[in-house]
């Protein structure tokens, strides 16, 4: 049985996917997948600014650490994280208190901003949450959003051009 829960923090939409929370966040390990990863996937994207289409930033990691990007062009870059950065991201997934996370975190008078969505399955249940840039967010989510955006920058510069990772 699977249920949505919804939270507030920021430009943040938190959408919880399942059951229950116990133990998945005491620990980084307590998290892990099968794989050794504390997440079964991550979907980061943006959207908004002035002409409401976001930048085309786009990015998909898999849980086993393979990671597909991709801007306007639409073109897909895809490479592989090595153990010990999927093991820094899994870590930096860890340290999020997901339960407390508000459902959003929005800059109080701020228009046209492109703001972040983010997603992150966790042993199957989903968080999904928006931040703008400029909303003040915990210091755990704030460094998994900078760690995003350091692979994005990477695979768009070392990825090769390949197929799409997502399902269909």
């Amino acid at each position: 049985m699977r249920q949505r829960r919804f939270f507030l923090g920021g430009s943040v939409a938190i959408a919880v996917a399942a059951a229950e929370f116990a133990g998945v966040w005491d620990s980084p390990a307590a998290g892990a997948t099968a794989t050794g990863a504390a997440f079964d996937k991550i979907i980061y994207r943006d959207r908004g600014g002035f002409t409401g289409g976001g930048t085309g930033k786009s990015l998909l990691v898999s849980g086993d650490g393979i990671v597909e990007a991709r801007n306007r062009d639409g073109a897909p870059r895809i490479l592989s994280l090595g153990q010990e950065e999927l093991s820094e991201l899994s870590s930096i997934v860890g340290a999020v208190d997901w339960p407390s996370i508000p459902r959003e975190y929005l800059s109080p008078g701020a228009a046209d901003l492109v703001s972040n969505d983010l997603t992150v399955v966790i042993r199957g249940m989903e968080h999904e949450t928006r931040v703008d840039g400029l909303a003040k967010i915990p210091h755990s989510l704030r460094e998994l959003l900078g760690r995003l955006e350091a692979v994005y920058r990477r695979a768009m510069s070392e990825g090769r051009k390949g197929r799409s990772i997502a399902a269909p």
